[in-house]
């Protein structure tokens, strides 16, 4: 199925084809599969050069795919050096592992000499499934809420005990 507003899937592209192909009116692909089909065949029939008349399957299936949108270049591909460096500053030891995530990419970013977002940063993290661990907070009681906490307690207990 096509939802609103994405890209059909590869599956579902070879399916509107072939639907079209045996024949089948978009009224039916459109029930069948999901809306603005018509549109994505017309961009095939484009790419292919074949006649809406006179459909050759074999050809059409072969520009299933669209080509690469124009657009800036990906400025840190998922395997590139930034990211590699990251998850090895982050892991390089347990005291690296209770950085926060922030500093290690300011750490990073000396180091390769490029300026990394820290969005980008998170970014790689998340997908590396690194998490920064992060101590348990250690209440501190002065005397008085300490005497109440050991009230309260004692008062429990006895409730308990009855």
């Amino acid at each position: 199925m096509i939802r609103n507003n994405s890209e059909p899937s590869l599956a579902c592209r070879a399916a509107i084809i072939t639907l079209r192909y045996e024949g089948r009116g978009w009224t039916y692909i459109s029930s069948t599969l999901a809306n603005g089909v018509q549109t994505f065949f017309n961009r095939i029939l484009q790419r292919s050069g074949c006649d809406p008349n006179c459909l050759n399957l074999p050809l059409l299936l072969q520009h299933l795919e669209d080509a690469p949108r124009d657009g800036w270049p990906e400025r840190f591909p998922e395997e590139s050096e930034m990211a590699d460096t990251l998850v090895r500053v982050a892991t390089l030891d347990a005291q690296h592992e209770e950085i926060p995530h922030r500093q290690v990419a300011r750490i990073v970013e000396e180091e390769i000499g490029v300026r990394i977002p820290y969005s980008t940063a998170e970014n790689v993290f998340k997908k590396r499934e690194i998490i920064r661990r992060v101590p348990p907070r250690k209440i501190r009681l002065d005397e008085q809420h300490r005497r109440w906490r050991v009230f309260f307690a004692e008062w429990a207990l006895g409730k308990l005990q009855l």
